[in-house]
């Protein structure tokens, strides 16, 4: 493989992967259950930095926003991530 090639492969395996555990860990908070690969102390830091407040606090404005009962169109989806923009694009 060339060097220029590889810094390509290296950007987008970085990309997909870091995805790939993006949503793995959204999944794994939506349904309150841990990742058995994941050591003790690892897991611990991840539940600390989800429930610190401007993580809850996104949450729960999040949360809000899809159960508001206004009426109309209501954009439920989020903003579209820097790397699934990115891997849109590859």
């Amino acid at each position: 493989m060339e060097p220029k090639d590889e810094e390509k492969v290296k950007k987008n395996f970085n990309s997909k992967t870091s995805y790939t555990l993006l949503e793995m860990f959204k999944l794994v908070r939506q349904e309150d259950k841990e990742l058995e690969w994941i050591v003790n102390n690892v897991w611990n830091k991840l539940l600390e930095k989800w429930n610190m407040s401007p993580n809850r606090s996104k949450c729960d404005i999040t949360k809000k926003n899809c159960l508001s009962d206004k009426g109309g169109n209501l954009h439920t989806e989020g903003s579209i991530g820097m790397h699934k923009y990115v891997i849109c694009l590859l």
